[in-house]
């Protein structure tokens, strides 16, 4: 079945209202232009997020794009909007160009990036000529040629590459262009011989979306770089392999564990490959049922909506659509990621975090599992969604056994007393060390992992159409209360995780009963059948 393109419309144009809301509007306010409506109207926070002025692309694509419905297009106060919005992205950032997201002196890539792309694409959009507005454009694109950023986070490496480009055309400086291809060429190296790219420890399918994404518009812009159109081939043909029967994408079997899907690199690559027209397609889809995944918050929903209206301009809706194989079995096996499709059933599953799955059957998705949640008297709590760089496992046509470690798990909450420090530290030395900074939060939040002494075997049997999982758990702890196995559970901090999809609606499954059995023998098997 098609789809109207004009979902991408119905979609987009519904959070303009939101968009006008968080924007401080007053002509004679200090912080006008600001987007970050925490800062400048509650006054809840001490410093405006640079992330938050990309809106500014979203409102020059209504203002430029005469199409039904748009009430705003040629609007002036848009335009007003849109030139305040890259003022206060100019005013507001440190003495090097770059923007703050999280905290003061932070200096990040990613919303220094993000913001640098939205405000260019406006300003060539708009075709405005500002000698000012140029040279704070020069000096955050040289901010991030300078920074070395911790961690492997290849979409914002293409972002960068988009950004400088984006600044190059914009002056002229071809220096820009230079270290533009050298940023490409650094996201080449962090592909896989799979298709997708690095996000820290491994495969996020999300994020993936966001790197085709911003390397299809550089393609775009650029379409003399043979390499990068056939690393976009590549990566396309896994997301045509992993998208969901449902249109949605992603999840917690990812090394961030993001539901993102950004439609417009889709749209872009359906001219040269058959592969993102069907992708494509199968997201308009999401948007007709409402599967699609949801991050509505005000920092980080923008990032959608003006990819939708992009998408909506380079949708062609006359292009072949490649069906998937109604049945394969396939193991991206440095992806960690198992696909089984056979009789009317889409298992997805990571033999890397535990065997983290979602089952669909048919184009419902009928379960969402994160693992495993051990809970005990001391109310300390283990699981078994955890990354893991070399798992053990086995595959053949009737079964997919894993092994695995339980892990402790801690919730790390702020409180006046560490934000005071925090903001001490951030303020007193942020500037002069702001990686090692990042470098330790990183740790603390996302990549520390400490082991316990509980196992998990994890056994899938396919038989006659349905699907027999087996978790058996043995351990020589004692004194369990709780077991859990949660549907949208995330063991580490990524800011856009925890996302509304389908499986939020979902019950988690409570075996406290269990217990006794656990703590008597060391040993307890959980079978469920789907």
């Amino acid at each position: 079945m098609d789809y109207p393109k004009e979902l991408y419309l119905q979609e987009a144009l519904s959070y303009i209202p939101h968009i006008l809301e968080i924007l401080d509007r007053s002509p004679i306010s200090k912080t006008y232009g600001c987007f970050d409506r925490e800062f400048w109207h509650y006054k809840a926070k001490d410093f405006p997020s640079g992330m938050y002025e990309e809106c500014v692309l979203t409102l020059a694509l209504i203002y430029t794009t005469d199409f039904a419905g748009n009430v705003y297009f040629n609007n002036s106060r848009i335009k007003e909007y849109v030139m305040a919005g890259i003022n206060f992205a100019k005013t507001s950032s440190r003495s090097n160009g770059s923007s703050d997201d999280y905290y003061p002196n932070e200096e990040a890539l990613g919303a220094t990036a993000f913001s640098l792309y939205a405000c260019t694409e406006a300003y060539l959009l708009l075709d405005i000529k500002d000698n000012e507005i140029e040279t704070f454009f020069k000096k955050r694109a040289q901010f991030i040629i300078n920074k070395k950023e911790s961690g492997i986070l290849a979409n914002h490496h293409a972002l960068s590459a988009l950004a400088l480009y984006n600044v190059f055309l914009i002056t002229k400086d071809t220096e820009l262009k230079f270290h533009a291809e050298e940023k490409i060429q650094e996201v080449l190296s962090y592909q896989s011989s799979e298709g997708w790219f690095q996000e820290y420890e491994g495969c996020d399918p999300g994020y993936l979306t966001f790197t085709i994404d911003f390397l299809a518009k550089y393609l775009q812009k650029n379409p003399e770089n043979v390499e990068i159109k056939s690393a976009l081939e590549k990566a396309v043909h896994f997301c045509f392999l992993t998208i969901h029967p449902d249109g949605s994408y992603g999840g917690e079997y990812g090394s961030r564990n993001t539901s993102h899907f950004v439609p417009n690199g889709f749209e872009i690559l359906a001219r040269q490959f058959p592969e993102a027209t069907y992708i494509r397609n199968m997201f308009l889809k999401s948007l007709a049922d409402k599967t699609r995944s949801r991050i509505d918050d005000d920092r980080i929903f923008n990032h959608y909506i003006y990819n939708y209206l992009q998408a909506f301009l380079n949708h062609d809706n006359n292009l072949p659509n490649q069906e998937r194989p109604h049945e394969y079995q396939k193991l991206f096996k440095h992806a960690g990621l198992f696909i089984r499709n056979k009789n009317d059933s889409f298992l997805i599953c990571s033999i890397k975090k535990g065997g983290v799955f979602k089952l669909f059957q048919k184009e419902t998705l009928i379960t969402s599992d994160c693992g495993l949640i051990l809970e005990k008297q001391n109310g300390k709590k283990i699981i078994s969604q955890m990354w893991s760089a070399e798992p053990e496992f086995s595959i053949s046509n009737e079964e997919l056994v894993i092994e695995a470690n339980f892990y402790n798990y801690s919730q790390v909450l702020p409180s006046p007393f560490k934000q005071l420090v925090f903001r001490m530290i951030t303020l007193g030395l942020g500037r002069r060390f702001s990686r090692i900074i990042r470098v330790i939060l990183q740790k603390i939040l996302i990549v520390s992992k400490s082991s316990t002494a509980t196992k998990l075997e994890r056994r899938f049997s396919f038989q006659h159409g349905k699907v027999i999982l087996t978790d058996t758990i043995t351990t020589t702890e004692k004194n369990f209360t709780k077991i859990y196995v949660p549907t949208d559970f995330t063991a580490i901090y990524v800011a856009t995780g925890q996302a509304f999809t389908t499986s939020t609606l979902m019950p988690w499954q409570n075996y406290s009963s269990e217990t006794e059995t656990l703590n008597k023998t060391g040993k307890l098997t959980i079978a469920r059948n789907f």
